[in-house]
């Protein structure tokens, strides 16, 4: 019974601190901003990109380079939105020394890990989301062409 409430307890601190962390980071611009931009635009720019591969492929008989292209691509734009997890986490720490807030975080009864786990969660979930919506987006573009989609197992 004691251990059950002890992790239960746990869970919750490191819950409530990543919940803090989640909406101190859509509250700062320099983070909200350049992950909008690179969810919303980049697939469209690739999906361009991957339309003039495919014609200048397709001229030539290139078949085989563009079977892998498209799988390459979804690749390069799950990285971009992934690529900010080290500006997270930057942030996060460095975040609450700029607001003045790091003091009373350290002093409060939380343990280490408590904010460690809390904020570990939130900069490795937040880019994750991200990177998965515009792997969604740019597949839902591709989707809709007139090219041969790859299987599933060319996508994983």
């Amino acid at each position: 019974m004691h251990r059950g409430w002890r992790m239960r307890h746990n869970l919750s601190a490191v819950w409530m601190v990543a919940r803090r962390e989640f909406l101190d980071q859509f509250r700062d611009w320099r983070i909200v901003v350049p992950m909008f931009v690179l969810v919303t635009l980049f697939p469209f720019i690739a999906d361009d990109t991957t339309r003039q591969a495919v014609n200048f492929m397709n001229r030539f008989g290139g078949s085989l380079i563009l079977d892998n292209l498209i799988p390459f691509v979804v690749l390069v734009i799950g990285f971009f939105p992934l690529s900010f997890t080290l500006v997270v986490a930057l942030e996060s720490f460095v975040g609450e020394k700029e607001r003045g807030t790091i003091e009373p975080l350290l002093s409060s009864p939380l343990e280490d890990t408590h904010m460690y786990l809390g904020k570990l969660l939130v900069g490795i979930a937040t880019p994750l989301v991200f990177s998965f919506a515009s792997i969604g987006i740019y597949l839902m573009l591709v989707s809709r062409r007139d090219v041969e989609f790859p299987s599933a197992y060319m996508l994983a």
